[in-house]
């Protein structure tokens, strides 16, 4: 089983097309019942369900990016 990790300091660097590939990934990940773990000050959070990955980002992400990301349905 891999291991995904989400670090936001390696998001800041990325442009918002790969961010969104990341994005597809761990979703990806999430349902193939992979382990994706969101870093944060050196501490791991497991990540289990979409909903929770999508908070996150709300958070993380400046919301221009976000709404490419998740656009609304």
């Amino acid at each position: 089983m891999k291991k995904h990790l989400i670090d936001f300091e390696l998001f800041k660097v990325l442009f918002p097309s790969l961010i969104k590939l990341e994005i597809k990934r761990f979703q990806t990940a999430i349902d193939q019942a992979e382990d994706v773990y969101f870093i944060e000050a050196e501490k791991e959070r497991k990540i289990t369900t979409k909903i929770e990955l999508k908070r996150i980002f709300l958070k993380k992400l400046p919301f221009e990016i976000y709404l490419k990301c998740f656009p609304p349905s």
